[in-house]
């Protein structure tokens, strides 16, 4: 009778002290029963349950998925993102002075977006900037491809009109065979240089993106899935990369 008291009052013992520690659960999947000493704003401080006279422990909330208590209450960290802890530590990472929404609204103006990012991100405006400086070398191929073209037509077809009206022989129609002949010239590389423009153009434009998009990483924890068709100038030759 005695020995059954004292292994029902062992258990009762033995219950108690499992019922005081509190568990730790990693995000991980690993956990340990401690006990907490104090739940900051990005941490805790908990002792080891097999050792409580032993030092003082921190972890970060953001690898802890939830702590169960001794009295039964459970606190769940599984909504503590990374851009609280980000915004909290301004020595580690910056904190943009604009919301994402007035950001998003910024995109659609580029030279909005080249005196903010100027302004704010050194790194993000150099490949802005470069983007932006692609874009019009694209623009003077574009103009110059136009207007070679146009120019190039019509000399084709005043040279034309001078052969037709004059013989062989004259002088205006030596003039016309030139203006042809220049023309024609004007007509096969306005075209080339109208087709060079589109890579500047397009390695200029995706380059502006991915500066904004940079950005939108850096300081709202956010990637863009933007779908986008993208030329990148190498070394060696033109890239295109379709990201979706």
């Amino acid at each position: 009778m005695k020995k059954c008291l004292f292994l029902l009052l062992m258990a009762a013992i033995f219950a108690q002290l499992v019922s005081a520690q509190d568990v730790i659960v990693f995000r991980d999947g690993s956990n340990i029963t401690a006990s907490v000493k104090e739940v900051g704003d990005t941490e805790i401080k908990y002792k080891r349950f097999d050792n409580p006279d032993g030092p003082t422990y921190t972890a970060r909330k953001t690898d802890i998925f939830s702590i169960k208590y001794a009295n039964g209450t459970t606190d769940d960290f599984t909504a503590v993102s990374n851009l609280q802890e980000r915004q909290r530590d301004n020595t580690s990472y910056p904190v943009s002075p604009v919301t994402y929404d007035y950001f998003s609204r910024l995109r659609r103006n580029d030279a909005n977006m080249a005196d903010f990012l100027k302004k704010n991100d050194v790194v993000c405006y150099t490949q802005f900037a470069r983007g932006e400086r692609l874009k019009m070398v694209g623009g003077g191929f574009l103009v110059s491809g136009a207007l070679l073209t146009f120019a190039g037509a019509g000399l084709v077809i005043l040279g034309n009109n001078e052969m037709k009206n004059h013989s062989y022989y004259e002088i205006q129609y030596d003039n016309g065979a030139k203006s042809v002949v220049i023309g024609t010239i004007f007509v096969v590389v306005g075209p080339a240089f109208l087709l060079t423009s589109i890579p500047f153009f397009a390695t200029g434009g995706g380059m502006k993106a991915r500066a904004a998009d940079e950005y939108e990483r850096k300081y709202f924890d956010r990637r863009s899935y933007r779908t986008s068709l993208n030329f990148n100038l190498y070394s060696n030759g033109v890239g295109l990369a379709y990201r979706f």
